[in-house]
């Protein structure tokens, strides 16, 4: 209760009862630890509020921040697609070394991405040497292949006389040292 109560006697002067009181007062103490809660979770809320915005604040700074600005960076480079671009890197702390990492990452993919491009052009020439050389083997061998077989055919066509065979095997024979060579 917030009041405390009691009783006590009145005498007279010869010490009899007289009367018989009763005294009611306020207790303060009562009040006073009501008071004393109320300001303790007041402050207690207060100071729960001021750790969590100081904490918001030191986390946005040393972890939010850092990683916007990575991703940030990252989205940059995949977006523009330039291998040749890299992050600004800030600091001496795990962010700045995940910054690092990250340029030495697109640094290794633009060095395999113009090896590749080399590769490819080293291979597209080739193939167009390959061909070329088929296409002039294919013309070196058609040509003397081509009198082979007509020269051929002339023997043994039986109309013809002896010189024109003669002519004939001579003509093939020539042809033959030609693919030879």
């Amino acid at each position: 209760k917030d009041v405390v109560g009691g009783w006590f006697p009145i005498r007279d002067v010869r010490g009899e009862l007289v009367l018989l009181g009763r005294a009611d007062a306020p207790r303060r103490i009562y009040q006073q630890g009501l008071a004393s809660l109320r300001y303790f979770l007041v402050s207690l809320v207060l100071i729960g509020l001021g750790v969590g915005l100081s904490t918001r604040i030191v986390l946005d700074r040393l972890v939010l921040q850092p990683v916007a600005r990575l991703r940030l960076g990252v989205r940059k480079i995949a977006a523009s697609g330039d291998l040749t671009q890299r992050m600004t890197v800030r600091g001496h702390d795990e962010m700045a070394d995940l910054a690092r990492d990250v340029n030495s990452m697109v640094q290794a993919l633009n060095a395999a991405q113009q090896a590749l491009t080399a590769a490819k052009e080293e291979a597209e020439a080739a193939t167009m040497s390959k061909s070329q050389f088929l296409a002039n083997m294919s013309h070196e061998i058609r040509t003397p292949m081509t009198a082979i077989l007509g020269y051929s055919e002339l023997l043994l066509d039986p109309q013809h006389d002896q010189r024109e065979r003669v002519g004939a095997v001579q003509c093939i024979r020539r042809n033959g040292e030609h693919l030879l060579h």
